[in-house]
């Protein structure tokens, strides 16, 4: 409800781009209420959520948009740029993958957390 009423008020204001905005603003305003809800009913400290799951990806994520800018900065070629882009997304990846935890823990703590809700 809160995207339809910020869309259809931003459409009139600013046009088309007021769908976008209006998206946008519907999931900054309910992104942290749904996360806190989810977070409560799972049984997980919303700080243990954020260290573990949130953290992690963050600096490649980072990284990688610097990169993208720095990137279609420059005169190279676009090709060039695309090449650059995508060795820039492997190295990010790689180095979100080696960051987060690993899919075995991750799937025993599922497991555990699923168990004592049980």
């Amino acid at each position: 409800m809160v995207n339809l009423v910020t869309s259809v008020a931003l459409v009139e204001a600013i046009g088309t781009t007021g769908t976008f905005l209006g998206t946008l603003l519907a999931n900054v305003v309910l992104a942290p209420l749904l996360l806190r809800a989810a977070m409560d009913e799972a049984g997980i400290p919303i700080g243990a959520f954020i260290v573990r799951a949130l953290a992690p990806p963050l600096a490649p994520a980072i990284g990688l948009t610097l990169m993208a800018w720095a990137i279609s900065k420059t005169s190279i070629a676009p090709a060039a740029q695309l090449g650059f882009g995508a060795l820039a997304v492997l190295v990010a990846l790689t180095v979100a993958v080696g960051a987060g935890p690993s899919m075995r823990s991750e799937l025993a703590e599922i497991a555990a957390a699923l168990r004592r809700r049980a």
